[in-house]
């Protein structure tokens, strides 16, 4: 029901312009054949035969930023731990936490995207085996940039939307 054959054969008629079109209608199509509990049950499976391979990518992206994390925040494991930065601020401390948050944002994106294509493998190949980890990785990988720029595109439309009517209507609302 999910395999990438049955789409596959739905959309082999369709044109290139209408092809995400025919691709969502395929895909509602097979979802309205299914009940909620067997959609449950199908993602059930995927994530628990696929468990370890998500529980490796945790253990290495995603673990060690919260141990820096969890030492920056101690005030008495290094001395620029958050707290310290508010009471004393100095550009050195500003720059690391900085430096911080972008490699969060960036190793949070990279997680996501192999999440992603792990999860849409294991669908596509239909219990017929498991996606391979590392090539999951490298495929990520090249798509890691193209995610980084959406992701700030979609933050400067966020700012400029903020600006064009929450700004205005706080300034222009009390009149």
């Amino acid at each position: 029901m999910w395999s990438s054959e049955l789409w596959g054969s739905e959309l082999q008629g369709a044109d290139p312009q209408n092809f995400c079109k025919h691709l969502l209608s395929a895909i509602l199509a097979h979802m309205h054949e299914s009940s909620f509990s067997e959609l449950l049950k199908r993602s059930w499976e995927i994530y628990v035969n696929n468990f370890r391979h998500f529980l490796v990518i945790a253990l290495l992206f995603i673990l060690p930023l919260r141990i820096l994390s969890a030492l920056m925040d101690s005030k008495s494991l290094l001395p620029f731990g958050n707290t310290a930065v508010v009471e004393n601020p100095t550009t050195s401390s500003w720059i690391l936490l900085g430096s911080y948050a972008a490699i969060s944002v960036v190793v949070g994106i990279f997680v996501s995207l192999v999440v992603i294509r792990m999860t849409a493998t294991a669908i596509q190949q239909n219990g017929r085996g498991e996606p391979s980890l590392r090539k999951e990785l490298r495929a990520s990988l090249s798509l890691l940039f193209p995610a980084i720029g959406t992701s700030v595109l979609h933050f400067i439309l966020m700012m400029a939307l903020f600006a064009l009517f929450v700004v205005p209507s706080i300034i222009f609302g009390g009149y």
